[in-house]
């Protein structure tokens, strides 16, 4: 089993690829929205099934998607906490294979995106 600290791309160097991102994406768009990670199922990720040396957890999500939504606030942009919405509901319900929404996880961010996105005034629904 790989290391607890080991993860394909490190978290500091998440931070620096999430800020490049941002400051070549303000160069072309007005407004910028995050949208952060979904919790894990790790019951089937604990390990991956197509790899027994990999897996994902929960508190390392955390890590990430912690990191994307303190990068967002310094650089003064909207990020949708999709984890936390997301462990509201029935989250494991709403996974295809542990990791990757399903149909109906897809169905339930498109809503919560949706009125994150009309609640911020990023868009606006016409009837």
């Amino acid at each position: 089993m790989e290391e607890e600290n080991e993860h394909h791309v490190p978290l500091e160097r998440t931070k620096k690829n999430i800020q490049q991102l941002i400051n070549i994406t303000r160069k072309y768009a007005k407004n910028i929205v995050f949208i952060g990670l979904t919790p894990v199922d790790e019951e089937k990720v604990t390990p991956i099934p197509w790899n027994a040396n990999k897996f994902y957890r929960n508190k390392f999500i955390d890590q990430y998607d912690r990191a994307i939504r303190e990068i967002a606030e310094t650089n003064d942009l909207l990020v949708l906490d999709m984890l936390s919405a997301f462990k509201g509901l029935d989250y494991k319900n709403l996974m295809l294979d542990g990791l990757h929404p399903n149909t109906d996880g897809y169905e339930e961010m498109a809503k919560l995106i949706k009125e994150f996105l009309i609640e911020h005034n990023v868009i606006s629904l016409i009837n």
